[in-house]
C-alpha cells in the first residue's frame, strides 16, 4: 500500500462522496489550508483523487483544473483512489 501521510489517509477517507476544497479544509484535523493544498495535490499526481467539478460554473472536469485556485473546485477519488481507500478501511482497527 502507498506510504500516505496521516492528512493523506483522512483526505482519501474524506473523498468517499465528491466534496469541496473548503470542506476538505474544514473537516480534517490540519488547520493549515496550504498543507491540505500540498496533500491534495500529491493525490491528485499520484492518481488517488482528481477535480471533479468548478464549483461556481458547475462545469465538469476530469484532470484538469488550476493548482493556484483550487479553492473553486471540487474533488472525488478515482478507482486507484477507491481501491487505497478500502485498503485503509480495512487496516483500521477496530
Amino acid at each position: 500500500m502507498e506510504d500516505l501521510s496521516e492528512l493523506g489517509k483522512e483526505i482519501i477517507l474524506l473523498l468517499v462522496f465528491e466534496e469541496e476544497f473548503n470542506k476538505l479544509i474544514a473537516e480534517t484535523t490540519e488547520p493549515n489550508k496550504h498543507a491540505v493544498k500540498d496533500e491534495l495535490r500529491y493525490l491528485i499526481a499520484k492518481d488517488f483523487a482528481k477535480p471533479a467539478g468548478e464549483i461556481e460554473t458547475g462545469i465538469r472536469h476530469g484532470f484538469s483544473y488550476d493548482s493556484d485556485r483550487m479553492f473553486e473546485y471540487s474533488y472525488c477519488l478515482t478507482a486507484k483512489g477507491y481501491q487505497l481507500m478500502e485498503a485503509l478501511i480495512q487496516k483500521k482497527p477496530k
